[in-house]
C-alpha cells in the first residue's frame, strides 16, 4: 500500500564529465560533490571517442566539458550527437574557445585552474536556466 502522503523526491541531476586531466577531473567531482551532494555523476570520459560512446546512448541533464581534449575538441561530441538541447558548463584554460563555445546551450565558461566560488555561480546559473532547485 502506497503511503499518499509521500511525495515522489525531484528527480537528481544527472552530470557527465569529459576531462583529459587527471588531478582536474579529481578535483571537480570533488568539488561538485561538495557543491552539489544531490547532483550525480553518471559518466566522465577523458576524450571524444569516449564521450561519444557514453552519451549517445545515456540521457544527462548537465555536461561538463573541457574543450581541449587528447584526441580533438568536445565541440566534436557536440556537434556529432547533436547535442544543442543539452546545457553546458565548458572549462578550459584558453580564452580564445569563448566564442564558439557560446554556439552551444553553454551555460558558463570557467577558465582553469577553476576557483570552487566560480563553479558555485556556474551551478547556480544552471539551476536558474533549468528550473532546478539545489534541495
Amino acid at each position: 500500500m502506497k503511503d499518499s502522503n509521500h511525495i515522489n523526491p525531484q528527480p537528481k541531476t544527472q552530470v557527465f564529465i569529459i576531462e583529459d586531466e587527471y588531478y582536474a577531473a579529481v578535483e571537480l567531482k570533488h568539488n561538485l560533490s561538495q557543491l552539489r551532494p544531490d547532483y550525480v555523476i553518471v559518466g566522465q570520459a577523458e576524450d571524444v571517442e569516449g564521450s561519444i560512446d557514453f552519451l549517445s546512448g545515456h540521457h544527462v541533464d548537465l555536461i561538463i566539458a573541457d574543450i581541449r581534449l587528447s584526441d580533438g575538441y568536445s565541440f566534436e561530441v557536440l556537434d556529432q550527437l547533436h547535442l544543442t538541447h543539452v546545457p553546458i558548463i565548458f572549462t578550459t584554460a584558453y580564452a580564445q574557445y569563448r566564442e564558439r563555445a557560446a554556439s552551444y546551450r553553454m551555460v558558463d565558461f570557467l577558465l582553469k585552474p577553476i576557483a570552487r566560488a566560480a563553479l558555485q555561480q556556474a551551478l547556480e546559473k544552471f539551476e536558474i536556466e533549468t528550473n532546478k532547485t539545489n534541495v
